[in-house]
């Protein structure tokens, strides 16, 4: 799994998540999806707490964060998870539904990468996530040469 892809999908809509799955894999990279549905899921993944305890899943390449969730929000996830150094140049799109300015300057201030309202059309969902996922890559091997 060393040279997988490895991305996180914190998104409570199944059909958000199975859109993104579809996308990444017309991207043709080789890699691994974990999807959850809420920012404690995330938190517990990171950190290697609660039902994640026992995984030996090396730290995210990317994620893939939505805004509105239960139990803990993406803006709390994102606080949690920029308050720790480990996790300072994990790359984090935020993926959510809302429009608004202030959402998107917020998830900006908070750390996330970028902030992206979710395409209605399914084209355009796919072509985002594939352009983020690629240019990721992209970075991730300029990382390692």
């Amino acid at each position: 799994m060393e040279n997988t892809f490895y991305i996180v999908v914190a998104d409570d809509d199944l059909d958000d998540q199975y859109l993104i799955k579809q996308a990444v894999l017309e991207t043709g990279i080789n890699h691994h999806i974990t999807f959850l549905s809420n920012g404690l899921q995330l938190m517990d993944l990171l950190l290697k707490k609660g039902e994640y305890s026992e995984t030996d899943q090396r730290q995210p390449d990317l994620i893939f964060l939505d805004l509105n969730m239960p139990l803990l929000d993406g803006y709390g996830a994102l606080t949690q998870i920029r308050s720790n150094l480990i996790f300072k140049d994990l790359p984090i799109y935020v993926l959510s539904t809302s429009r608004f300015e202030y959402d998107n300057n917020r998830s900006k201030q908070l750390g996330a990468n970028d902030f992206f309202t979710k395409p209605t059309r399914l084209p355009e969902l796919k072509d985002l996530v594939k352009n983020i996922c690629l240019r990721t890559v992209e970075a991730l091997d300029k990382l390692k040469n």
